[in-house]
């Protein structure tokens, strides 16, 4: 499979060869993964120091690359994406390009993209619960909770949630998504808010971000 791309993308098909090659950090991030990943830091309620999500890429350990100048031009094609992918957002567009990967039979897979997206939103689970715990604001991550699985391996979201339509629609439903997720964040700090933490479900009760699944199965994991 490859990486859908944009035209001036070239930096980033050199990251992802070096990303897939044996010179990498075992178990860094691949292409569309990182891509989903940072995507979630630039969107979200917090910022997370880069120190500290730069290290998330490389598995939670410091990454040794073959030569000093090898790792800084990794780390500058990294910090390059997630600038643009800030600039795009902070500019009010909603056509960011998620790198989802596609077969050779031009099928769209955005599974990775969406797990890496995840992956941001546990950084800070306590800032994103706000919005997992709004039966009606959640709504805008369905097409991103759609694709990921909890830690058995098992679909966030029911089978009646998570249809086939919406599966074939996620690759071009996830750029609004973002840019929701996006503008949702931005008017909770436009707006004073009281202090106080959302009260979240019962274990055992439904999880409120509309999967079907009990809370502890699902955003509660």
């Amino acid at each position: 499979m490859e990486p859908t791309q944009t035209p001036e993308s070239g930096y980033l098909v050199e990251l992802e060869q070096f990303l897939e090659s044996e010179e990498a950090p075992q178990g860094c991030m691949l292409m569309s993964e990182l891509d989903g990943y940072l995507t979630g830091i630039a969107v979200g309620p917090e910022v997370v120091p880069e120190e500290e999500w730069m290290l998330e890429v490389w598995n939670g350990e410091e990454p040794v690359f073959p030569t000093e100048g090898q790792g800084a031009t990794v780390r500058a094609s990294i910090q390059r994406r997630f600038k643009e992918i800030q600039e795009t957002l902070a500019g009010g567009e909603w056509t960011i390009s998620p790198i989802f990967w596609e077969t050779d039979t031009d099928e769209v897979i955005a599974e990775d993209w969406a797990e890496g997206f995840m992956v941001a939103v546990r950084l800070r689970f306590d800032a994103w619960e706000p919005l997992f715990l709004h039966p009606e604001d959640s709504d805008i991550l369905l097409p991103i909770l759609a694709l990921c699985h909890d830690d058995e391996g098992e679909p966030f979201l029911d089978e009646e949630v998570r249809s086939d339509e919406l599966l074939k629609k996620v690759p071009q439903l996830i750029p609004e998504a973002v840019g929701d997720i996006y503008d949702y964040w931005r008017e909770k700090k436009l707006i004073p808010q009281p202090i106080r933490k959302a009260e979240a479900p019962g274990r055992n009760e439904a999880c409120p971000c509309g999967s079907g699944k009990k809370f502890k199965r699902c955003c509660g994991a």
